[in-house]
């Protein structure tokens, strides 16, 4: 769950940051950014998913399917990294972000300085990039955005470290 892994980023932290860096859940803007890669892609490896690049990300068409998850060597061998060198961006798991869940649109648009990052709120937490578990290949697009409480868990959800240097 987001708690979790919210610890699990502090925790490292302590034991690996050696007061050089901070690791933690990227922000919404943060994780867009990465997925997007320099391409400015609208899904992991393209601007688009046809039905032959469907297996290029880790999605199943159906829901049911057992667990599917995608290790590490798995994914080296057989998936592709976008031009960021980052893997599954879309597909595999959705990912939790540090970001609380507000609207945003033309007439108030996001800014990552304005609270919503804060890790003291209870509040739900916006969840990117879609799963393996994903019933429509649409939850695959970037800019798609869910959000759950943060005490929930699902063999669907995961999260992506970002480590930043201290000042």
């Amino acid at each position: 769950n987001w708690y979790e892994a919210s610890a699990y980023c502090r925790w490292l932290t302590r034991t690996q940051g050696g007061a050089q860096w901070l690791f933690s859940l990227p922000t919404e803007a943060e994780w867009e950014k990465a997925a997007r890669g320099p391409d400015s892609f609208d899904y992991g490896l393209g601007s688009n998913v046809s039905d032959e690049e469907v297996r290029l990300y880790n999605w199943k068409k159906n829901p049911s399917a057992e667990v599917t998850v995608i290790g590490l060597e798995e994914t080296r061998s057989r998936f592709s990294s976008n031009r960021y060198g980052l893997y599954h961006m879309s597909g595999n798991v959705a990912e939790w972000t540090a970001t609380l869940s507000r609207a945003f649109n033309r007439d108030a648009p996001y800014k990552d300085d304005d609270g919503r990052n804060r890790d003291d709120a209870a509040e739900r937490r916006v969840v990117r990039g879609g799963s393996w578990y994903s019933a429509s290949v649409a939850i695959l697009y970037l800019p798609y955005r869910e959000t759950f409480q943060p005490e929930v868990s699902a063999p669907y959800l995961g999260f992506r470290i970002v480590a930043k240097p201290l000042p």
